[in-house]
């Protein structure tokens, strides 16, 4: 196969300036130099001898630069995954792969992914408009989860066969939106574990409006992200993510700001997540519902702005059985079409 070695750049490379040169200058440049190796191979070596003034970038990111530079149709990411799941197939042996979603649903899920690099470019991928398809390396046939703009566009232009990839069968779109093919359900339901919920109470006399910013701030001091919040006249409790000896410095320092704090340690966030959710009346009711019956307690729960995001919080010892619940319920039995239940599903 022939290839060619590019030079793409040289000079002084400012990590802080990624926003404003990489994508308004250096994705241009690059660009032009894949454009004239028309016949063949490109090789990009991004090792920091060959690629110095990038070594700072991820090679993510570098790819981004690129597809924006060439105004690519597609932008595809591999790696071990075969896409996204209706859940976390490791756990929910029904989990099924998705072939395509919306901006907005990829980002409420990827908040519960790990691949913090990864996910950092596909965002600024999506925000230029480029679709990035996930799919897994090793399995070059399949054809993965599909992040678009407008994914019921693409669903109709292009509906999906049905297909299996290791040994899972890819969801159609009769139950993902399509609007002439039966009910509407919900995209997929996640769950973050090793969460610990922080009660605060306020000595002030305004209540917990006074406080509020005391909080936000603290937290934001030990960048600490508030997975849930819930707030009344007098009491705001806060589900959060604590690193290893976090928790009783952050303890003293809201004790500092006139506030009373206990801790309820080693719970998990649950989220519903769907583009159609907004249309879909009751679905909380479904949601809440099906966990009441297998006696999973919900400590807070709350919608997002949006409201295509559903979370609750609920003890860490229930997070397999709930998601499992949860996706039973809400994924394979709502809006009056009959559950199918996991011993009679049929395999692909």
């Amino acid at each position: 196969m022939e290839t060619d070695y590019l030079e793409l750049f040289r000079g002084e490379w400012n990590p802080d300036r990624v926003e404003t040169v990489a994508f308004n200058v250096l994705s241009m440049s690059l660009a032009e130099s894949i454009r004239r190796q028309t016949e063949s191979t490109v090789v990009i070596d991004t090792r920091q001898n060959h690629f110095s003034p990038f070594a700072s970038i991820p090679s993510p990111t570098i790819a981004v630069m690129i597809a924006v530079g060439l105004s690519a149709t597609e932008l595809q990411f591999l790696g071990q995954r075969d896409g996204v799941f209706t859940a976390d197939p490791a756990r929910v042996s029904m989990a099924q792969l998705l072939p395509v979603l919306s901006i907005a649903e990829w980002e409420e899920l990827a908040a519960f992914d790990e691949d913090q690099a990864n996910n950092a470019a596909i965002k600024q991928a999506l925000r230029r408009n480029i679709p990035v398809r996930i799919q897994n390396a090793c399995h070059g046939a399949g054809a993965g989860t599909l992040v678009h703009p407008d994914p019921d566009v693409v669903a109709r232009k292009d509906p999906p066969a049905v297909a299996c990839i290791q040994g899972r069968r890819v969801t159609d779109f009769t139950a993902h939106g399509r609007p002439d093919r039966g009910p509407r359900t919900p995209t997929a339901v996640a769950i973050k574990e090793h969460v610990h919920i922080l009660d605060i109470g306020s000595y002030h006399r305004a209540g917990t409006t006074a406080v509020l910013p005391d909080i936000f701030n603290v937290l934001n001091r030990f960048g600490v992200a508030a997975e849930l919040m819930s707030t009344s006249k007098v009491h705001v409790s806060v589900a959060v993510q604590l690193g290893a000896g976090i928790l009783q410095q952050l303890l003293c320092e809201l004790e500092k700001c006139g506030m009373s704090v206990s801790v309820r340690e080693e719970m998990a966030v649950l989220s519903l997540v769907g583009r159609h959710m907004p249309s879909m009346i009751g679905i909380a009711g479904h949601m809440f519902s099906a966990l009441a019956k297998r006696n999973v307690n919900i400590e807070m729960m709350s919608q997002s702005a949006s409201e295509m995001n559903i979370s609750c919080v609920i003890s860490g010892r229930d997070a397999v059985k709930a998601l499992n619940i949860v996706h039973h319920a809400c994924l394979s039995g709502f809006s009056g079409s009959p559950a199918t239940l996991p011993g009679n599903q049929s395999r692909c």
